[in-house]
């Protein structure tokens, strides 16, 4: 790694080409709101009995969440909380909403009681749990390794499918992952760049304009990220904008910088060993202080 860093390689040359507007750091306080938020009422918000019972594959699947929570949440202290909270959980045969909340409160995973710091960050109002649940799943794979990310990315699918509230978009994002190959993606890179179209797929369909849609990261945000960046017009095909589709146009986008890219983002401040290739606070003291206050 730190011959490649010497080196200049490509892969750890910075993507982004344009400076954020806000503190890289609302990232993490999203992450940090998502995780807690998707313990409580999240897990038992689709559950129909009275009881709010989880059993059988529902149960497998919320202990699968925990597992990719403890592998991957970008914060040590996030994953040990979330470590004690699987070995005081995993002797329950069921689990109930009354003994989940209780061993929540003993371990002070608290409820997030407020998500306006996290607004600058979503384009579409009062959505802003739904916009940070999506920081959280690119954060989960951005801290993957390749032998893990596949299996992060399949239970971000069945964590949405068995627990996001909305069951009509859970039922859209199952659809789309099994039509779009989620199962069979392989390795970090491809497990990222999966998530990142399925969210700009997402995105465009809840826009109130399709056509107005403008994916992630445009231009102004990752110039390196799209093709006409590295090669002259007459190496570019012609693109007749008047023929749009209403699906955005992946193909313009240079996907091993877009990967770069959501490395770059969602490993800011992370202390994982995946993401120090991405994140050196060497190269960025005086940004990162000033983030940091």
């Amino acid at each position: 790694m730190l011959k490649f860093k010497q080196k200049h390689d490509v892969r750890h040359d910075r993507a982004t080409s344009k400076k954020m507007n806000y503190s890289p750091r609302l990232y993490l306080q999203a992450v940090d709101l998502a995780w807690r938020m998707s313990l409580h009422d999240a897990i038992f918000q689709r559950q129909e009995d009275d009881d709010k019972i989880l059993k059988n594959e529902a149960l497998q699947c919320f202990r699968d969440w925990l597992q990719t929570l403890s592998l991957a949440l970008p914060i040590k202290a996030w994953r040990d909380s979330v470590l004690i909270l699987q070995s005081k959980l995993d002797t329950h045969p069921v689990l109930t909403e009354a003994v989940l909340t209780k061993t929540l409160q003993e371990l002070n995973i608290y409820e997030p009681n407020s998500w306006e710091i996290v607004k600058p960050l979503c384009s579409l109002p009062q959505r802003e749990y739904p916009c940070s649940l999506w920081i959280l799943f690119h954060s989960l794979l951005a801290n993957s390794d390749a032998h893990s990310a596949p299996y992060i990315l399949h239970n971000i699918h069945n964590f949405v499918f068995y627990f996001f509230g909305c069951s009509e978009c859970a039922q859209h994002f199952h659809h789309m992952f099994l039509e779009q190959h989620g199962r069979s993606v392989s390795g970090s890179i491809e497990a990222n760049i999966w998530l990142w179209k399925a969210h700009n797929h997402v995105s465009q369909r809840l826009f109130s304009q399709p056509k107005a849609f403008v994916p992630w990261p445009d231009n102004s945000t990752c110039r390196s990220c799209f093709k006409s960046y590295h090669h002259s017009e007459k190496e570019n095909i012609a693109h007749d904008k008047s023929q749009t589709s209403l699906l955005w146009d992946r193909d313009e986008y240079e996907e091993s910088y877009v990967f770069q890219f959501l490395s770059e983002t969602y490993c800011f401040d992370s202390d994982t060993f995946v993401c120090a290739a991405f994140d050196d606070p060497s190269r960025s003291k005086k940004f990162r202080h000033t983030h940091r206050t």
